[in-house]
């Protein structure tokens, strides 16, 4: 009797464990939080062709073909067939690690000073509803571009923020 007593008390313990983890919210489950992008990306407006990304904020952007994209330096990466890309820009206003977050799922580089930027590091959500992936690259002042490749549509939202 005993044994059964303690063999139930050790399961109800393992399982009252589990039901937290069950419970927890997938778009925590990042390397780093995405709370405030989730924020921008709730009143994000479409951006227009050619405007640069501003950090702290989100903006839809309207993709085209990637194979009618003009990249400023080559992917390291080839992208697939019949997805979507584009090239936006951002102004960085001080060195340091900045990240980008999409909704969906795409590949993103940065170029500075006509040479691809490292990835710093990348968290990715699959199940999170709108938010896909967020990637750190540490940015040198002054502009930078983000080229976009790889999206299975022709909508992105984007969203550049220094990393908390």
């Amino acid at each position: 009797m005993r044994k059964n007593v303690l063999a139930v008390g050790l399961l109800l313990s393992f399982a009252g464990g589990i039901a937290p983890a069950l419970a927890a919210d997938p778009c925590e489950a990042g390397k780093w939080p995405l709370a405030r992008e989730m924020g921008w990306f709730q009143s994000a407006t479409l951006a227009k062709p050619g405007a640069a990304l501003l950090p702290g904020h989100a903006a839809v952007i309207a993709l085209q073909p990637t194979d009618k994209v003009q990249y400023l330096v080559p992917s390291s990466r080839k992208p697939a067939d019949k997805t979507f890309g584009e090239v936006v820009s951002t102004a960085v206003a001080s060195e340091g690690v900045y990240q980008i977050t999409l909704s969906d799922e795409a590949w993103i580089e940065v170029v500075q000073g006509g040479k691809l930027v490292k990835v710093e590091a990348f968290t990715g959500i699959k199940e999170c509803p709108g938010l896909r992936k967020s990637v750190r690259f540490k940015l040198a002042q002054g502009p930078a571009a983000i080229e976009i490749f790889g999206a299975a549509g022709d909508r992105l939202l984007v969203a550049v923020a220094p990393a908390e």
